[in-house]
């Protein structure tokens, strides 16, 4: 393996073991499908006609939590100029959606997390979670004192994002709240998730797997009011894919802390494949890779290193599988293929109008007066005997 000088910082280099590890644990990338997926989400989050809902979904692995956290960033920014003015607002909020224990999702949980997020950021004004639904108070509140309901709950959370001149609320790991749920129940929980984006005037970002695809199969609506941004896996068989992850591997490699780092990009194809094209499942890989070589006082790298680090073909295997599951889903769809729907729906419409014309357009009943009999032959001749007949 071929080594090259490195490009951490001379103060980091003479720095402790645990201070070089820190410098490259915190190492990110604006990468080229992160760089894409975020200028889309900002398009989508600043616009005047943007989406209520934003899903921001894609494998496992491929750095959906690092590009929520640049966008927090994003949007922070962009609106603090407003902030000298309103000094209590917070532009925008973010956090995880967890499930708990064996209950699946907490909508109430999560609501009293969120509280916590909106009152961070000014001692001062506290939210009153012992009064009435929406009330706010300089007093600060005790959790242990509350009464609200779940929808009380929510009522309040409308009150404090407005409150707070929200403008995103950015949930991480949200397909924890369509994990287990039945179609009925996934209907439910979007029109919970819908409701707030349209009373509050927030933008809510849902960033997760490929199993948030769920929520838009069960509604048209949810598809008109939404906006998917897909952050995929690199593809070995795209040039301008490999380049871009070998590009990654190349920086990551350069900002290892050592004082000669090895070139990744020789071993191009093993990397890729042992991360399953995605630079978050690398980064993961590479962190333990430095964390181990440092604490062993050992100057460089070696192959053998690596592969002892590396996650397992099987492991990588299930990643891949739902991977091409989810870029199915995703896949485009043509005009051409729009048109055949269109007229395929058509020619039921026909094929079922002649199936029923009977039912619908056949002779008409003859309508009788009251008491009037029915037009029916009176029996003629004889009788059975035995029935007493003559």
């Amino acid at each position: 393996m071929a080594y090259t000088h490195t490009q951490v910082p001379a103060s980091v280099m003479a720095g402790t073991p645990s201070q070089k590890l820190t410098y490259f644990l915190d190492k990110t990338i604006l990468h080229a499908r992160l760089d894409m997926a975020l200028h889309d989400a900002l398009d989508a989050i600043l616009s005047e006609t943007g989406p209520d809902i934003v899903i921001v979904t894609g494998p496992t692995g491929v750095g959906k939590t690092t590009l929520a956290a640049r966008l927090e960033r994003e949007v922070a920014n962009h609106f603090e100029p407003n902030r000298r003015y309103s000094p209590g607002m917070i532009p925008v909020v973010r956090l995880s959606a967890v499930t708990t224990g064996s209950q699946g999702f907490d909508w109430r949980d999560f609501y009293i997390r969120l509280l916590c997020r909106l009152d961070q950021t000014n001692p001062q004004l506290k939210l009153d979670f012992g009064g009435e639904p929406g009330h706010l108070s300089e007093a600060p509140f005790h959790m242990a004192k509350s009464r609200l309901t779940t929808g009380g709950y929510e009522r309040t959370i409308e009150v404090a994002l407005q409150h707070r001149s929200a403008h995103v609320l950015i949930i991480d790991e949200a397909n924890q709240i369509v994990v287990g749920c039945n179609p009925k129940e996934l209907r439910r929980r979007f029109e919970v998730i819908k409701s707030l984006a349209i009373e509050t005037g927030v933008t809510i970002i849902l960033v997760g797997t490929y199993d948030l695809l769920e929520i838009r199969d069960q509604s048209a609506q949810l598809v008109r009011r939404s906006r998917i941004i897909h952050l995929p896996r690199y593809r070995l068989d795209d040039a301008d894919d490999c380049t871009a992850f070998g590009s990654a591997l190349q920086t990551f490699g350069a900002h290892m802390p050592f004082a000669q780092v090895p070139d990744l990009t020789e071993q191009f194809e093993y990397f890729y494949l042992k991360s399953a094209g995605c630079v978050g499942i690398l980064k993961v890989w590479l962190d333990a890779v430095v964390e181990a070589a440092l604490n062993a006082n050992q100057d460089q790298l070696t192959i053998e290193e690596m592969e002892h680090y590396a996650m397992e073909n099987r492991c990588l295997q299930t990643i891949i599988e739902e991977a091409l599951v989810g870029e199915r889903k995703l896949a485009a769809v043509s005009l051409d293929a729009l048109k055949n729907l269109v007229l395929a729906h058509k020619a039921g419409l026909r094929q079922a109008g002649k199936s029923d014309i009977g039912r619908h357009f056949g002779k008409p009943r003859q309508k009788r007066r009251v008491g009037e009999r029915s037009a029916r032959r009176d029996p003629v001749g004889r009788k059975d005997a035995a029935s007493g007949g003559v």
